[in-house]
């Protein structure tokens, strides 16, 4: 799946692989729309505060800002933090199969034994 498509279809968080390790997130990205901080609130482990166009998330590390076209990620640690777009887009891709069939981990949560056995 492209980018362009991606971002066409952003109304719901999707699951994403990173290239750099067995990891899968899921993120939104954020365009500014009610829809699309529903699903970013959904994602949500901390408090987040929509000031005009931006988002400001609160996370571990301080409050953290969103800008339109950024991607909001839950991380490993059920973590919701801002990604730019080109950080994201050089990291992630969209996951286009089950998690099972992949043998990886959904953010911290391990498989059952029975997906481990096949």
């Amino acid at each position: 799946m492209d980018w362009e498509t991606a971002v066409s279809s952003k109304q719901h968080a999707r699951l994403y692989f990173s290239s750099l390790g067995r990891v899968v997130i899921s993120a939104v990205l954020w365009d500014g729309s009610e829809a699309s901080l529903l699903e970013i609130a959904k994602l949500g482990s901390g408090p987040i505060e929509k000031v005009g166009r931006k988002l400001v998330i609160v996370t571990q590390e301080g409050d953290m800002t969103a800008s339109i076209g950024d991607w909001v990620i839950r991380g490993v640690n059920g973590e919701t933090y801002p990604c730019k777009a080109d950080v994201f887009n050089k990291t992630y891709e969209p996951v286009s199969c089950c998690a099972c069939c992949c043998r990886i981990q959904i953010d911290d949560k391990p498989q059952s034994q029975e997906y481990r056995d096949q």
